[in-house]
């Protein structure tokens, strides 16, 4: 029905292409937008038109329409879509990565069927489970009707409900994309922490906090898939920085040291994944939560939150077991010498007494909790957490005592490697 505007707005060149044109934008325009939380049809169109390939033909005049042709046709009820939403998913397909393909971007974590994230209700339809773990999904759920879209293929047509259904998370969705890179060079932080550099073949754009999915070849050809949050700010789109654990059987990290992965070895990375991300535009306290290699998406946080000129307190806690495991100290000091509104709080579980220590003791989210007390911040400001499960699960009550609210707490539990997983 639109057609007729479309073509009193084109000027006579374009006319001859205007049906092919509306083809495109047909693809696009379902009424069931990837841009989730977009203010009006024409952005929820812009944000569908980025995930077609850059080689569909006329995607460039369907741009143009976008741009200039679609102001007058009024608002929609994007929220409302966004919970009507709809897209495809092929065969022997997990609906999560489905999704990503597509450009939605649907609750989730670990991508790997143990942190529960991308749980939701199946209200209609056929699908089936494979591995996944019962801590994420036990048995009553699973007869509820609850699945985990990421373990999750449709063998039907479904009908799902979203629980943690988060506008901003959606209006805010990057398409996932395979990138082409090259390890250029890594470095021992640690007795059990590793920092590694990968240069692209061209810019990913991500949020500060995701993560991305790399596979390398060892020098005896194994393939290794595994999930890096990036360490870098999103302003640093082709040279991106991770800061990586070394476990005693983590294959990734024990080839870095051991030379069957060395600098030069190509890589493929696709991404970005990740809803712990950094939120803009808010008020209060930024808080930040570290332990390990949970260091990597709070850094890239940290100094993404400093350059946005936003004036907000940041409090930045990183538990540790000794002054051994600290790293990285030397730019802390930098950031917090030339940033007044950021705070420093390394906490140590287990140093000795008289090894010269004098800073926090304990275990960080005990910490957290004390020091909270002592601020008087209860409920204020935003959590971003970030490291190993014990943390993140001893964390969670703390904050949620504090009166934080649950859609100001938002953290990435390192689980256990599985498969890609395994930050």
């Amino acid at each position: 029905d639109d057609l007729a505007t479309l073509r009193a707005s084109l000027a006579p060149e374009w006319l001859v292409s205007i049906d092919e044109i509306a083809a495109v934008l047909e693809r696009v325009q379902h009424f069931e937008p990837v841009g989730v939380g977009a203010r009006d049809l024409k952005e929820c169109l812009a944000i569908q038109l980025r995930t077609l390939p850059s080689e569909t033909p006329h995607r460039g005049l369907a741009q143009h329409l976008i741009d200039h042709c679609l102001d007058d046709l009024g608002d929609i009820d994007a929220a409302g879509l966004a919970r009507r939403s709809g897209f495809e998913v092929e065969d022997g397909e997990y609906i999560l990565d489905a999704a990503f393909r597509q450009g939605i971007a649907l609750p989730h974590g670990c991508k790997e069927g143990q942190c529960s994230a991308c749980k939701c209700v199946q209200l209609d339809g056929e699908s089936e489970m494979e591995n996944y773990s019962t801590f994420a999904l036990n048995d009553m759920e699973k007869d509820g009707g609850h699945i985990l879209m990421c373990r999750s293929l449709a063998l039907s047509d479904l009908e799902i409900e979203l629980l943690n259904y988060d506008e901003e998370v959606l209006s805010k969705s990057i398409p996932v994309k395979q990138f082409s890179g090259k390890i250029v060079d890594f470095q021992k932080l640690t007795h059990d922490i590793r920092g590694v550099q990968i240069e692209l073949d061209a810019p990913l754009k991500f949020w500060a906090g995701q993560y991305v999915d790399i596979t390398v070849k060892t020098e005896e050809g194994e393939e290794i898939t595994r999930s890096f949050s990036m360490a870098n700010p999103p302003s640093e789109t082709q040279k991106l920085g991770f800061i990586i654990k070394k476990y005693p059987d983590g294959r990734f990290s024990n080839e870095l040291d051991d030379g069957g992965i060395k600098a030069g070895a190509e890589v493929t990375v696709e991404g970005p994944y990740g809803m712990c991300f950094r939120r803009e535009e808010r008020q209060g306290p930024v808080i930040l939560v570290g332990a390990g290699s949970g260091m990597s998406p709070v850094w890239s946080i940290l100094n993404d939150q400093i350059s946005s000129g936003e004036n907000r307190p940041i409090y930045f806690y990183y538990g540790a077991r000794t002054q051994n495991d600290l790293f990285k100290l030397d730019e802390i000091r930098a950031l917090t010498d030339a940033n007044a509104n950021v705070q420093f709080i390394p906490v140590l579980s287990h140093e000795d007494e008289g090894n010269g220590w004098n800073g926090a003791r304990g275990f960080v989210h005990e910490y957290v909790d004390t020091h909270l007390k002592e601020l008087g911040i209860d409920g204020q400001g935003d959590v971003y957490a970030c490291g190993p499960p014990p943390m993140i699960d001893a964390l969670t009550p703390v904050l949620f005592m504090h009166d934080f609210d649950s859609d100001r707490i938002f953290y990435d539990k390192f689980t256990p490697t599985s498969g890609s997983s395994g930050h």
